[in-house]
């Protein structure tokens, strides 16, 4: 009896798995006065949760300076467009230094501000509305590396791109 149970278990967690994976879908606006329906995979948030692919959120920059590179520009065209599809969501640019190149807060602040408010001229020449987008800098560091090695402070220079509900 034990067993039958525990392989029932198994089955309906493998069906409810597999649905879940296959498709998950936004809640149903506005949501059930008895809150969510949870028989069907769905997620509260507006906002896709990969409407900027992983990897593309960020674009590197070179040690001391907020001058974007080809590549750089290059992710930022795939961002702008798009941002353009979804007119209505606030966007931050938020801009990052690596220990050497800013070693106190102020510093790496103001340098991460610079970063972000050139990806941010960026999108707005690309035609996302400057409205909509917010530059910041932070004086701390996106990660702590365990080593400062050139690739871990090559890493920490950059500036991401952020899309909030509207």
């Amino acid at each position: 009896m034990r067993i039958g149970r525990l392989i029932m278990f198994s089955m309906v967690a493998l069906v409810v798995g597999d649905a879940g994976a296959a498709e998950v879908k936004e809640c149903p606006a506005p949501l059930p006065k008895n809150g969510i329906d949870f028989s069907l995979p769905c997620f509260i948030s507006r906002v896709p949760p990969d409407l900027i692919p992983a990897g593309d959120e960020k674009v590197y920059f070179e040690s001391g300076s907020w001058v974007l590179s080809a590549g750089a520009r290059a992710v930022l065209d795939q961002q702008a467009e798009i941002l353009r599809r979804y007119p209505t969501h606030p966007v931050e640019t938020i801009g990052f230094a690596d220990n050497l190149e800013a070693p106190d807060s102020i510093e790496k602040e103001k340098l991460g501000q610079k970063r972000a408010a050139e990806v941010r001229a960026y999108l707005i020449e690309s035609g996302v509305s400057a409205a909509r987008i917010a530059a910041l800098g932070r004086p701390w560091p996106s990660f702590i590396p365990r080593q400062e090695t050139e690739e871990s402070l090559a890493a920490m220079r950059h500036a991401v791109t952020r899309i909030s509900e509207p």
